[in-house]
């Protein structure tokens, strides 16, 4: 499997991408945590997170996508393989989720991981995005914090997801944010209601299985 070195230091500038201010974001969180609330380093390693300051001090983050279907497969679906291969979860796994969408009240600027400029600094989708496991995500997880470390103009990163590409993902810096910034419109438990019959469908769509306790 092919892994990123270490970035450069200072990383150099290689593009940006604006989401425009009004743009609505999907994140599937823990029921325990607020819809909008940034991650403290805590929880497994992903693919940009956790990621350190220079005195090495957490950057707190937060995962969200640019569609629904984006921000599952994200999180609850993102180690599912492809048929025949059994694509199963546990609904007791999902019962502890929510589903929330977020809308942005400014412009946010994001270092773009994408395959055309990530070859500017000598990286590809193939070494940064394709790759996956707690052994990859500790070097992928560097070069998100080499753009929080080094390009201070950028409010986090944004990609095509690995698992879903006709969507984005996005990793957000909390040192950027005020709390106005990033605004909760609605949020569903995937446990009960809209929630579960959403996850229920979207299962179904993508033939994955859920088991039952």
């Amino acid at each position: 499997m092919l892994v990123p070195d270490a970035p450069p230091s200072p990383l150099p500038r290689f593009g940006e991408r604006v989401l425009p201010a009004g743009t609505r974001l999907w994140r599937l969180h823990r029921s325990a945590f607020r819809a909008g609330e940034f991650n403290p380093c805590l929880g497994a390693p992903s693919r940009f997170a956790p990621i350190w300051d220079r005195k090495g001090r957490c950057i707190p983050t937060l995962y969200a996508g640019t569609g629904q279907v984006a921000a599952a497969f994200e999180t609850v679906f993102r180690d599912l393989p492809p048929l025949p291969a059994l694509r199963q979860v546990f609904l007791r796994d999902l019962a502890v989720f929510s589903l929330s969408k977020l809308v942005t009240t400014r412009d946010l600027k994001l270092a773009p991981f994408f395959n055309g400029t990530l070859a500017l600094i000598g990286q590809g989708r193939e070494s940064m995005i394709e790759c996956h496991g707690a052994a990859a995500y500790q070097r992928t997880a560097r070069w998100a914090e080499a753009v929080a470390r080094d390009l201070p103009e950028f409010d986090g990163v944004i990609w095509t997801s690995r698992q879903h590409d006709e969507q984005q993902a996005v990793l957000l810096f909390r040192p950027r944010f005020r709390p106005r910034d990033l605004v909760r419109r609605a949020t569903w438990r995937l446990d009960r209601g809209k929630g579960r019959d959403w996850i229920i469908r979207l299962a179904g769509d993508y033939r994955v299985d859920l088991i039952p306790d």
